[in-house]
């Protein structure tokens, strides 16, 4: 189908259409679009993560299993280095599964090109399908997917300390605070779903961080 628009101004009825061709199909196909169960669990997550941390007086960000490079690693399995990490990680690869980067970062073009070539980097090693979002931005549209859909995806979610960071009006927390829970929270529901999810922080020096990372990732070779 082709639709032609005649000025600007008719983007407001493409809107529109599309609007309701996403709740039609959605009823053909019986189920309700505008129904995000696993967005609302990683809200709830995040909702009673900074509760604890009210109470305890901080955020608790757990203590990574091992540290390399100014990276601090957290996964669900031992290891002692990024190669180490890395074979476990990508060793689960599967046919028809996808790798997703989700960035906890500032957006910014420096950050994006080194993202992006993290992403081609897998696709050309594992001939996986990639994608890349900056969060908390990507859970009200991939995060659904993410935890709610096939159990075909390997999620490398990166964090960092704020760079800038300011209080969140009527809140007793910072929004470098807020989105450390969401990503918290986010990665919590992954692992709830058994989906395969690591997370590496970067720190303070996001530019390094993500520089060290990429190198890793560049250099890896699966063993077989």
């Amino acid at each position: 189908a082709e639709i032609v628009l005649s000025d600007a101004l008719d983007l407001g009825q493409e809107f529109l259409r599309w609007e309701l061709a996403v709740a039609t199909a959605g009823r053909v196909l019986g189920i309700n679009p505008f129904d995000q169960p696993n967005v609302q669990e990683s809200k709830d997550n995040t909702n009673r993560i900074l509760d604890e941390a009210k109470n305890r007086g901080h955020l608790e960000e757990g203590k990574p299993t091992f540290s390399e490079g100014g990276l601090d690693f957290y996964l669900p399995t031992k290891a002692s280095s990024g190669t180490a990490a890395l074979d476990t990680f990508f060793g689960e690869v599967s046919d028809g599964d996808y790798f997703a980067l989700m960035a906890y970062l500032s957006e910014d073009e420096r950050y994006t090109r080194r993202l992006q070539s993290m992403r081609s980097s897998v696709r050309d090693t594992l001939q996986l399908a990639t994608t890349v979002g900056y969060g908390p931005r990507f859970l009200h549209s991939t995060g659904q997917l993410h935890k709610g859909g096939p159990n075909t995806g390997l999620y490398l979610q990166i964090t960092c300390d704020a760079d800038v960071d300011a209080q969140v009006p009527g809140k007793w927390y910072t929004f470098g605070t807020l989105r450390k829970a969401q990503a918290q929270g986010d990665l919590e529901a992954l692992h709830k779903h058994g989906r395969r999810a690591i997370r590496v922080h970067l720190g303070a020096d996001v530019a390094g961080g993500l520089k060290t990372l990429e190198q890793m990732i560049a250099a890896y070779r699966p063993k077989h």
